[in-house]
């Protein structure tokens, strides 16, 4: 049942935002987390001494 209302809510929030935005229901939509993103170097594959730089 918790399922079931997660999903209705995650669906109302979608719907209410475009109604209050007048935008129109795009399927094609790239969200934030399918962009591509430039490393930083908080992103690169350092130990967490030499990110901090302590």
């Amino acid at each position: 049942m918790k399922g079931y209302v997660a999903v209705q809510r995650k669906l109302l929030t979608i719907i209410y935002s475009l109604w209050k935005t007048d935008q129109a229901y795009n399927p094609d939509y790239k969200g934030d987390e399918q962009k591509a993103v430039a490393p930083t170097g908080a992103t690169l594959h350092q130990p967490l001494m030499v990110v901090l730089g302590t």
